[in-house]
């Protein structure tokens, strides 16, 4: 008899092992992933000095920006900021180098690439767009719009320039509109002044967003819920 309770005590211990094994494997099957150095579909804008670009929905993301594999705990609209490391090398300020779009599951992202390091920034819901800074209202496609505003930043830094500074420019569209996105209609120049970069995203509707401010390279990562 002794023998018999004991395999029994066993075989319901292997039994609430095996239990708990299988559920922290399902617990880790629906958490968001982060990983780096892989691909994943995200939209680069057209090289133009002025107008509009189209940009596609797809194409391949550099090393290093992250790839989430749910949707991940987007944080609320209104305002974001953090700072952010002394411009390095020898730009005064950082200069955008491309602005991609893409299309996930659950939000779109947008991703403002810098040469340099740029500053803080702030992130806001507005009912229209107004330039910096001039104040005039600029057109942007959509119903509710993303105002990102980046410190230290700039889209050309010819006023920075001397001996000693290289001349760097953006060589993009003034406004982007990206096709097969779930919620962003267009990105639009709001604003380049005393090196405080403006940029507006027109959007369907107000959701949930989500900022990351990333090095190797420096860029901003916003990821906007459909």
């Amino acid at each position: 008899m002794g023998g018999i309770t004991r395999r029994a005590r066993a075989a319901v211990v292997a039994a609430s092992v095996a239990t708990l094994l299988l559920a922290g494997c399902t617990s880790e099957q629906g958490s968001t992933t982060v990983t780096s150095g892989t691909t994943n579909p995200v939209g680069s804008s057209a090289s133009s000095s002025s107008g509009t670009a189209t940009a596609p929905a797809t194409s391949t993301i550099p090393a290093g920006e992250p790839t989430v594999t749910a949707v991940p705990s987007i944080t609320a609209d209104q305002q974001q900021s953090t700072p952010a490391p002394s411009p390095s090398g020898s730009l005064r300020a950082a200069v955008v180098k491309e602005i991609r779009t893409g299309r996930h599951a659950g939000f779109d992202r947008v991703v403002i690439e810098f040469q340099g390091a740029p500053g803080t920034w702030r992130t806001s819901y507005q009912n229209e767009v107004l330039e910096d800074p001039t104040g005039n209202k600029l057109p942007v496609q959509g119903n509710r719009f993303l105002v990102v505003v980046v410190q230290n930043a700039t889209f050309d830094n010819a006023f920075q320039t001397d001996a000693s500074v290289p001349h760097a420019s953006y060589a993009g569209a003034r406004a982007i509109t990206p096709t097969g996105l779930g919620n962003v209609r267009q990105i639009v120049r709001a604003g380049d002044f005393e090196a405080t970069l403006s940029l507006a995203v027109g959007l369907d509707k107000q959701t949930g967003v989500r900022v990351q401010r990333l090095d190797g390279p420096a860029r901003l990562v916003i990821d906007i819920a459909n």
